[in-house]
């Protein structure tokens, strides 16, 4: 007798659990269980984009280095009249050789901007306006050469504040950004670049050539003599 009571105890509780269950499943996923089911699935969506666009980013950061390694090569490069005149008018002053070399940089820097890699590309182009240029054997009128040392000027400038984050770059935009103002005649923009970079980088190997150049712009006769081969801009 006791043993049928058992039995049947266990019976009705066997049916009350697939009673409650599929009352359950009728009703539907409770209001919690959809919420804490839609987060999960939330951070393994933003988990799973996270890995899909990081690994796109380095992808396409490498693609940009190794476009840039080539840059460096300095090959031959067919560029037409229009781009010539184009670069003419954003880099004046430059002779047509100068602007040849400044084609693929350009280019390079224009299709990546904003990257580390177009950062070093505008340096690379400062570098070659800071260049004195001797096309074909003909020395550049002097207005050629005040406009090209203010566009490499303008140029080193606003790399100062984009390269804090390297302190190579940054040394190396402050001593050119005050080199390009000596060489325009404006010494008092001069003066106060080459002080800035013995004030921010005491250490730089740039600051021997400062205060060799402050001697220079702070001795009166010198600075005479450099007022006959400079003008400002």
């Amino acid at each position: 007798m006791k043993a049928e009571h058992r039995k049947e105890l266990t019976t009705n509780a066997l049916a009350d659990y697939l009673g409650n269950a599929l009352q359950h499943a009728k009703e539907g996923p409770s209001q919690r269980t959809l919420i804490v089911g839609g987060i999960v699935l939330l951070v393994v969506a933003i988990g799973l984009a996270f890995w899909y666009f990081s690994t796109l980013a380095k992808g396409k950061d490498s693609a940009r280095w190794e476009q840039w390694n080539a840059l460096t090569q300095g090959k031959d490069v067919r560029v037409d009249d229009k781009e010539l005149i184009r670069l003419e008018e954003k880099y004046p002053g430059t002779d047509i050789e100068t602007r040849r070399r400044l084609y693929e940089l350009d280019k390079f820097e224009r299709e990546h901007a904003g990257t580390a890699q177009a950062r070093l590309v505008r340096f690379q182009i400062a570098r070659l306006l800071m260049r004195p240029t001797d096309a074909f054997g003909m020395r550049p009128t002097p207005e050629d050469e005040k406009k090209r040392l203010g566009t490499a000027r303008e140029l080193y400038q606003k790399l100062i504040d984009e390269s804090s984050d390297v302190p190579a770059l940054a040394q190396e935009a402050i001593a050119n950004t005050a080199k390009a103002y000596e060489s325009l005649g404006d010494f008092d923009n001069a003066r106060k670049f080459y002080e800035r970079l013995k004030k921010e980088h005491p250490k730089s190997p740039y600051v021997a050539e400062a205060d060799k150049a402050l001697a220079r712009l702070n001795n009166d006769q010198d600075a005479a003599e450099l007022k006959k081969v400079s003008a400002k801009p």
